[in-house]
Formats: structure tokens, C-alpha cells, sequence
């Protein structure tokens, strides 16, 4: 049986989260998204150290949406951490973050990030977002 791919979502907004997700179902996207609330748990999860061990139910994602700031462990710390996991460098991630400041953009790009998207406020713009998000996911995983 072959797997459903599986995005990882590093969120730690509950309703962000929520938003998020929908907004991916709604432009079609129907991959598996796993929630993760912050740096250490995507870490962890990408480790696959338990409570993730288990690589039938915790697969690696075909990408990562992060957040910038969270509690525990940040964006940066998560995207800093890939670069020491050379088994991790393939998988692309997209940073998903209110930040607008360019400087963020700047050491997210980087450190790795392939895309960033600053949360949107409105439905339109959430979709269009979505969208952009899509774009990023491997071609071979859609």
C-alpha cells in the first residue's frame, strides 16, 4: 500500500494551524499534514526519535512549513539544525511566518528556506498563498 506524502507543519498557533491546513485541502492539496507545535517537536520528529520513531506512521515530509517564532526552538534554530542532518538536506522547506521584516527573509534564505510566506489576514490572499506553497512541493510527490 503505497503511502499518502506528508507535509510537516512546525506551528505553534493553534488557529494558524488550523487556517493553514485548510487552505492547502482547499487548492487541492491532499497530502498528510502532521502538526508539530514547535523547533524541539519538528526536531524530534525529523530525528525520529520517539514519540515519531515509528516510520510507517511518522514518515519524513515531502516538505516543511515553519514558522520563524515559537517557543523552545525557533525557525532559525530547526533550519540551522537541517544543515547538521545531511539526510534531511533534500527535503525543501518553506518558512510560514507573520514576519515581514526583510531580514528574516534574508537569513531564512540563508540558512536553506526554498520559500517564504508571510501569514496572510485575509481569505484571498490565504489562498493565493496555498498556492505558492504547492509550487514547492516536489513534483514527484504531488
Amino acid at each position: 500500500m503505497e503511502q499518502v506524502p506528508v507535509i510537516l507543519l512546525v506551528e505553534d498557533d493553534p488557529n494558524d494551524a488550523l487556517i493553514t491546513q485548510k487552505a492547502l485541502r482547499k487548492v487541492g492539496l491532499n497530502h498528510k499534514v502532521i502538526h508539530v507545535h514547535d523547533g524541539w517537536e519538528a526536531m524530534t520528529y525529523l530525528a525520529g526519535k520517539p514519540p515519531f520513531n515509528n516510520r510507517s506512521t511518522c514518515p519524513l515530509p515531502v516538505l516543511i512549513l515553519l514558522d520563524i517564532k515559537m517557543p523552545k526552538y525557533s525557525g532559525f534554530d530547526v533550519l540551522t539544525w537541517l544543515h547538521s542532518r545531511p539526510e534531511l538536506a533534500k527535503v525543501p522547506v518553506v518558512i510560514l511566518t507573520g514576519s515581514i521584516y526583510e531580514g528574516d527573509r534574508e537569513r531564512a534564505t540563508e540558512l536553506g528556506a526554498i520559500g517564504y510566506e508571510v501569514k496572510p489576514v485575509d481569505s484571498t490572499d490565504l489562498l493565493k498563498m496555498a498556492n505558492s506553497i504547492s509550487r514547492h512541493i516536489p513534483s514527484s510527490q504531488v
